[in-house]
């Protein structure tokens, strides 16, 4: 019952856990814990063997948090288990609060409910998805861990459980979870893309494609997805299928900016550097204020010859770029100090990340995140995020309109993302 309690409050480091041997991983160090009682319907029972992420001295569960509570039932594959519960009233006096906006009742009211009916799924879910919008991240993704591992036939939790480690900078523990979504889902392309997405920055670009090219097949209308494929065919030097993957894409979205981008860096890769130009000249017309495509556009005048031309562009994106991180300096100075700077984009997003898991309320740290998301063209990422940044500072103009501008490019207009 204590462990039941300490999942529900987010303070696994408090659980009092056995550690053994440390082993080096991606987002942390990885700890396996020798001897845990596993507390089921607050019965002590055999021990087990559990997987658990240290961060910052915070314990944080990583494979198996089924044994923590009891089994709620199974699930065919690919839908959402219904509720084992009708809810109660603790569950109806949440549904109220998050209806009047009070959504530190309403979290109080859902673990109310988890403890009185711990197999009620619609409770862990709506708590779950509640963390994650109040930018609990890491809370969010050990309660649907729960809830996949307790359910292996559902794809949705799996799904959840994948996408919510991956947005802790857990990847390396969600690759077992987006796995089984995607073999449970078929028909889901945020299932495709997810996986997809984690195999592209693991490296492993051959799976990655096999995985992006459903998603497209699926969602042809996602920029994101196809921008994605387009970069996992480039690692592979497949330059002719990347771009036949943009320019479908482009014929569906012709005014997105990263869709050219890509096709350019392509045109570039393969030594077309004048029909190069043409797409990142179309992009600055487009979003002046892609500041990297300068840089790919002077490179690619420099080799075509343009050598006057392409010196003036160079010139002007050392100007801008030097201006530019001085306006990113004083910003992380001035609201994020621990995010530091960094000129690598992978990882000042991965430092917003930390950020993010660390100061959970800190609305700018998730708008900036937002951002860093969308430049990478993960528009489902920052979606979620300018949500989060949104439901900490509803007056925030500027996350909602970008949001509804990510939504918009992942052709969902008005609907919710995942984390």
């Amino acid at each position: 019952m204590a462990m039941r309690r300490l999942l529900l409050q987010g303070r696994l480091e408090r659980c009092g856990l056995t550690v053994g041997k440390a082993m080096s991983g991606t987002a942390g160090c990885q700890l396996r814990c020798r001897h845990v009682l596993s507390l089921v319907a607050g019965q002590a029972g055999p021990a087990r063997e559990v997987p658990v992420m240290m961060r910052r001295g915070a314990l944080w569960p990583a494979v198996t948090l089924a044994f923590l509570l009891p089994a709620c039932g199974g699930g065919a594959p690919g839908e959402q288990v219904a509720s084992s519960a009708a809810g109660g009233p603790d569950l109806a006096s949440a549904r109220r609060a998050a209806a009047a906006g009070d959504w530190a009742a309403a979290e109080r009211h859902l673990v109310a409910a988890v403890e009185a009916e711990p197999g009620s799924e619609e409770a862990w879910v709506a708590l779950a998805n509640l963390r994650g919008r109040s930018g609990r991240i890491a809370e969010a993704a050990d309660l649907f861990v729960h809830l996949a591992d307790g359910h292996p036939a559902n794809g949705v939790y799996a799904r959840q459980a994948g996408s919510f480690l991956q947005a802790s900078r857990r990847s390396d523990l969600a690759e077992p979870y987006l796995e089984r979504a995607f073999r449970l889902r078929p028909g889901d392309p945020d299932a495709a893309y997810r996986y997809g997405l984690h195999l592209l920055y693991a490296g492993r670009d051959e799976r990655a494609v096999a995985a992006l090219t459903r998603g497209v097949e699926l969602a042809p209308g996602r920029a994101d997805v196809a921008l994605k494929l387009a970069q996992a065919l480039l690692h592979l030097g497949r330059f002719d299928g990347a771009l036949a993957v943009l320019d479908e894409a482009l014929r569906r979205l012709p005014d997105e900016p990263l869709l050219n981008f890509q096709r350019g860096l392509v045109q570039a890769r393969d030594g077309h550097h004048q029909a190069a130009a043409v797409d990142f000249r179309r992009v600055l017309r487009l979003d002046p204020g892609l500041h990297r495509a300068r840089y790919a556009l002077a490179r690619a005048l420099l080799a075509a010859g343009e050598r006057q031309e392409g010196a003036a562009m160079m010139a002007e994106f050392a100007a801008g770029e030097e201006e530019r991180r001085q306006r990113q300096t004083a910003r992380l100075v001035e609201h994020l100090a621990r995010a530091g700077g960094g000129d690598d984009p992978l990882e000042h997003r991965r430092r917003l990340q930390d950020l993010v898991l660390a100061d959970p309320g800190n609305g700018e740290a998730h708008r900036l995140l937002a951002e860093a998301y969308a430049g990478e063209g993960d528009y489902q990422q920052a979606a979620a995020a300018y949500a989060r940044a949104l439901h900490l500072d509803p007056a925030d103009t500027r996350s909602a309109e970008r949001r509804r501008e990510m939504l918009r490019r992942l052709g969902m207009p008005g609907e919710e993302t995942g984390p």
